[in-house]
């Protein structure tokens, strides 16, 4: 761990990175979608307008007189002059068209508010959650840093088992070196010792010993 504390320091703060810019992602498509409802209310009001800007240039043909075709070569108009029937009845037409745009644009309007509200408070959400978005570089948090260098550098794998390996080696080498040793001096005094303990009288020694605690005691 200490040996790849920079490198592990590093990844946890690229993860981070990479988990807000997650959350950021995650927000803006459930924007991107409120958003793409609201285009499409606006697209049918788009499609009413224009077939009421239609009908409000064939009133107005109608009126002055005009002979209009439509792409079949049928004609859109009577080529009459003034408001005769043909452009009352155009104009009823044109009425309604205007009629059901506005209600269309009152029922959408409430929709629409709606989704403006969502699409902020989900922005002061998204906002509030990656400020607030930390980690804790604990143990557990670097361990799996680590691991994930591991998987993406084989040779953090070789060193992080070279050096388990010469840690164990630090750690035996004192009984190994001592198992190997040759029989020497100080192991010659320490075998002594232990004979000349074992042969002693323990009565003996603890008679003496009692004698000189009490001659102490009597001081």
């Amino acid at each position: 761990m200490l040996y790849f504390d920079g490198s592990i320091t590093d990844k946890i703060e690229a993860n981070t990175v990479l988990a807000k810019k997650a959350i950021d992602t995650d927000y803006n498509n459930q924007v991107l979608i409120l958003e793409a409802k609201a285009n499409k209310l606006e697209s049918l009001e788009l499609v009413k307008t224009q077939q009421r800007d239609e009908q409000a240039l064939i009133v107005a043909q109608e009126i002055d007189g005009e002979v209009i075709s439509n792409a079949k070569g049928e004609t859109k108009t009577t080529g009459l002059y003034g408001k005769g029937p043909s452009a009352e009845n155009k104009i009823l037409h044109l009425n309604q068209l205007q009629s059901d745009l506005d209600l269309l644009k009152a029922k959408h309007q409430q929709e629409k508010n709606n989704l403006k509200q969502e699409i902020a408070s989900l922005r002061k959400e998204q906002q509030s959650k990656i400020q607030a978005y930390s980690v804790s570089p604990d143990y557990l948090r670097r361990e799996m840093a680590l691991q994930e260098l591991k998987q993406e550098n084989s040779i953090v794998g070789v060193t992080q088992w070279f050096l388990i390996f010469l840690f164990i080696l630090v750690d035996i080498l004192p009984v190994v070196f001592k198992t190997f040793a040759p029989f020497g001096m100080y192991d010659r005094i320490l075998l002594d010792d232990s004979i000349i303990i074992k042969d002693l009288d323990n009565s003996s020694r603890r008679v003496f010993n009692q004698k000189v605690y009490e001659g102490i005691s009597q001081i």
